[in-house]
């Protein structure tokens, strides 16, 4: 049978999927939180004592921006700005936004050949936002980047916006 995320595809007379787990996850404003788990067989089973939350606090991380206006820039200061303090833009605005409501720190990053990431045939190797974050240089991208079927199968994304 095939293999899934939410375990073996298993299916019924009906052709109706049965016999398989899904994790029960709650949204919170700081964290995502384990709540339990719904199966074919056991239906709902919570464990809200044991909860696990998967929280960013006081984490630091590496935000890849591209400096694409209204989503990145570089501010224009008659003082040297440094770190975070040189960019402006959507993206910033919404990480910066984001750090404040869950408790994170970030370092931006700017992919200096605005390259949202391709795979290359020949090397075997995504480059660009997409390769920064597969291959541990960046834990997120903000930016205008486009949807593809071959992006999606190797990172996540948010609701366009």
């Amino acid at each position: 049978m095939p293999q899934a995320l939410s375990g073996n595809l298993w299916f019924d007379n009906e052709g109706l999927r049965s016999n398989f787990q899904l994790e029960l996850i709650q949204l919170t404003e700081r964290a995502m939180v384990g709540t339990g788990k719904w199966s074919t067989k056991e239906h709902v089973k919570s464990y809200k004592h044991q909860e696990q939350e998967y929280s960013l606090r006081n984490m630091t991380l590496r935000v890849v921006i591209a400096l694409t206006p209204p989503y990145g820039m570089v501010k224009d200061s008659f003082v040297t700005l440094r770190g975070n303090d040189r960019y402006e833009g959507y993206s910033v605005d919404l990480i910066q936004e984001l750090s404040q409501l869950m408790g994170f720190n970030y370092t931006l990053e700017v992919q200096v050949d605005k390259k949202q990431g391709n795979y290359d045939n020949n090397t075997k190797r995504w480059n660009g936002m997409i390769g920064k974050i597969l291959y541990g240089e960046a834990d997120l991208a903000i930016t205008d980047l486009t949807i593809t079927g071959s992006r999606e199968e190797v990172v996540d994304f948010t609701m366009p916006f």
